[in-house]
């Protein structure tokens, strides 16, 4: 993303928002083929060093204000321990206010602990690592669960009255309409009220990409084909189609995945985690032996000036309910050119108008990148 133009001095992010907190755990029984978040080999003595950085780190940047989420990501979140939870959490309490945060933690069906322990220890949200119900799908992905297990774990997370996400893929190669739709009704029958189903992505530094694209992906008609028949499924279920990867029962949103979609701030405590602070991006290094041998945590600035405009338009229009041109306005741009675009592209069928602004539809996420670089030079071309 661009830095501020001369012509247009956006104002600073907003902050109304409490910030959120992240930690990465980088931990994983597996590698995923698909996956390139940051992680290594999972090791007991390594998870209690683990938490003792944490600790240092949280104490580092705590200055007492409130946070209202708390995200565990990784890697696999749920090879700590819920007593390592609890002290996490603990900490997280000293250095921070916590007032009815969510607390969520990612679940590998393969790898976890007692559901309700976590639930002791103050999780109230989880995000099961389901991925599909169907057998090859499964060996596709190269997940360590069977469809039994993942469905033993997202009844063990209902029945801990917290709230359950289930992760989906779309896209794999041979994936019938019908097996996903399969997963996706089974999740919720099983009682999971918020579903994130991601279109399968082919990174370049991981082993799927050394592969015949054929033998992994469908191709993007397919892919799209499969996202529509979703969206519809969805839809008639009376999920919200919230985000363009996230369905939930009203309600069930994910409170602190809004705050990124939001332009809200967050810290990011973890090799590897991101955070935004005071309107700069940066990331610690992907690098556990140099998170686990630091006082604190070492700052890789991204960015240092961001464009607020230009983010709220990056972000907002990946929600159902789209951006507002006041808004636009406030942030210090004029939203001329982009009213005419708008236009444009609800004759062909990609956003919605209404009369305060725009967002996309079901169609519109299927090419949400182009939408959203056209908007964007739109908004620079001022």
């Amino acid at each position: 993303m661009k830095n501020q133009s001369k012509k247009s001095k956006s104002k600073q992010p907003r902050t109304e928002m409490p910030r959120g907190l992240y930690f990465h755990v980088p931990f994983c029984l597996r590698k995923c083929p698909y996956c390139d978040f940051y992680s290594v080999a999972y090791a007991k003595q390594a998870t209690e060093e683990y938490v003792r950085a944490v600790v240092r780190n949280l104490h580092a940047v705590g200055t007492g204000e409130l946070i209202d989420t708390v995200y565990f990501g990784g890697g696999t979140p749920s090879l700590l321990c819920p007593e390592q939870v609890k002290d996490i959490l603990a900490e997280t309490g000293k250095a921070f206010t916590l007032t009815d945060p969510e607390v969520t933690l990612e679940v590998n069906p393969a790898a976890h602990r007692e559901l309700a322990d976590y639930c002791a220890a103050g999780v109230n949200r989880f995000s099961v690592g389901v991925q599909s119900l169907i057998p090859k799908e499964l060996s596709l992905l190269g997940r360590l669960h069977d469809a039994a297990e993942a469905e033993q774990t997202v009844r063990e997370a209902v029945r801990t009255g917290a709230r359950v996400s289930c992760d989906m893929m779309i896209g794999l190669a041979g994936q019938r309409q019908a097996d996903l739709l399969y997963t996706a009704e089974r999740l919720l029958k099983l009682g999971a009220k918020h579903l994130s189903a991601y279109l399968l992505k082919i990174e370049p530094t991981t082993p799927f990409s050394t592969r015949e694209f054929s033998t992994v992906s469908q191709d993007e008609d397919g892919q799209a084909t499969l996202y529509e028949v979703l969206c519809d499924f969805m839809c008639r279920q009376g999920l919200r189609h919230y985000e363009i990867s996230n369905y939930a029962v009203p309600g069930e949103e994910s409170r602190h995945n809004l705050k990124y979609w939001q332009c809200g701030e967050y810290y990011g405590i973890g090799p590897g985690a991101h955070s935004f602070v005071d309107g700069c991006r940066f990331a610690a290094p992907k690098d556990l032996s140099v998170f686990l041998q630091r006082e604190q945590q070492e700052k890789i600035v991204l960015e240092t000036q961001v464009n607020s405009a230009q983010e709220y338009l990056l972000l907002g229009l990946r929600l159902d309910k789209g951006i507002c041109f006041t808004e636009l306005q406030q942030l210090g741009l004029d939203a001329g050119n982009l009213k005419k675009l708008a236009r444009k592209f609800e004759t062909a069928g990609l956003v919605r108008g209404f009369p305060e602004g725009f967002a996309l539809t079901e169609r519109g996420f299927l090419v949400s990148n182009a939408v959203i670089s056209r908007c964007l030079e739109a908004v620079e071309a001022l």
